[in-house]
C-alpha cells in the first residue's frame, strides 16, 4: 500500500512548499485530496476508498449533470439502465450519437455550405487584342458587331458600363470597342431592334452609382445599333489605331 506523505522544500528566501503524493484507486482514504486523480467514496461514510473515473458516463437519471458523468455535445452515452434498476449497467462509454441513415466518411476539410441555387462559373474577364483596332468576327465583319454607345468615356468607364448594361456576359456581350472617347459595348447578334433606350431590346439609360466617376450626362449619349452582321466571338483586330478591341472570354455565344 502506498502511504500518503509530504516533501517539504526550502526555497531561497525560506518559504516551505508541500507537495502531497495522492493514493491509487482502492487505497483507503478519508477526502478527495488524498486521491490522485479522483475521489475518496464510500458507503454512508464507510469504507472510504479512492475512486477514478473508469468509464465516460452514466445513464440517463443518475445526476450525469452535477457529477460531471455525461458526454460531450453530440455524442451518447452506451448505458442501459435507468434510475432505480440495475445498477450494473449504469455505466456505459461515449460514442457518436446515430444517424436517421448511413453517413458518408468525414472529409478532410470542412466543406462549403450548399447553395440554393446553382453558382455561375468564375468570369474570365476580358482580353486586349493587339495589334490596336476595330473588333473582327471569323468572317471578317470588321465593327459591324450589333451594339450599344456612350460618348465622352474613358476605357475603364467602357467596361462597367458595358457589364453593367443588363445584358448577360455569359450569354450576350461579344465584347468592347473603345475609339475617340466612344464606347461600343458589342452585342450577340438579334437582341436589339431599336436605336432608342427602352424600347425593341434596348436597354433604358442605366444607373451609374456603381461608378462615381460617369457624369450622368455622358448616359444620356447611349444609343443602341441592331443592324449589323457580326456574329460570334471576336476573331482579331483590324489593325487600325486607336480603337481597342477587347475580346470578351466568357462569351458562349
Amino acid at each position: 500500500m502506498k502511504l500518503v506523505y509530504a516533501i517539504t522544500l526550502l526555497s531561497l528566501n525560506s518559504s516551505a512548499f508541500l507537495f502531497v503524493v495522492g493514493k491509487e484507486r482502492g487505497e483507503a482514504c478519508t477526502n478527495h485530496s488524498e486521491c490522485e486523480g479522483g475521489k475518496c467514496k464510500g458507503h454512508r461514510g464507510q469504507g472510504m476508498q479512492c475512486r477514478t473515473r473508469s468509464v465516460d458516463c452514466k445513464g440517463a437519471g443518475y445526476h450525469n449533470f452535477e457529477r460531471q458523468w455525461r458526454c460531450p455535445s453530440g455524442m451518447a452515452c452506451t448505458a442501459t439502465a435507468l434510475a432505480g434498476t440495475n445498477h450494473d449497467d449504469k455505466w456505459g462509454d461515449c460514442t457518436a450519437a446515430p444517424t436517421a441513415s448511413p453517413t458518408t466518411a468525414p472529409t478532410k476539410a470542412p466543406t462549403a455550405k450548399p447553395t440554393s441555387k446553382p453558382t455561375s462559373p468564375l468570369p474570365l474577364g476580358f482580353e486586349e487584342i493587339t495589334p490596336k483596332g476595330r473588333c473582327i468576327d471569323s468572317n471578317g465583319h470588321g465593327s459591324y458587331y450589333d451594339n450599344l454607345t456612350w460618348g465622352y468615356v474613358t476605357a475603364s468607364q467602357c467596361e462597367k458600363l458595358c457589364l453593367n448594361s443588363g445584358f448577360s456576359r455569359f450569354t450576350d456581350i461579344i465584347g468592347w470597342e473603345h475609339g475617340y472617347w466612344t464606347c461600343y459595348c458589342m452585342l450577340k447578334n438579334g437582341l436589339v431592334t431599336s436605336r432608342n433606350p427602352g424600347q425593341g431590346g434596348c436597354p433604358a439609360i442605366p444607373d451609374v452609382s456603381f461608378d462615381a466617376s460617369i457624369e450622368y450626362w455622358k448616359i444620356q449619349t447611349q444609343l443602341c445599333d441592331g443592324v449589323n452582321k457580326g456574329e460570334g466571338p471576336v476573331n482579331r483586330s483590324n489593325g487600325d489605331p486607336p480603337y481597342q478591341c477587347n475580346k470578351n472570354l466568357d462569351f458562349t455565344g
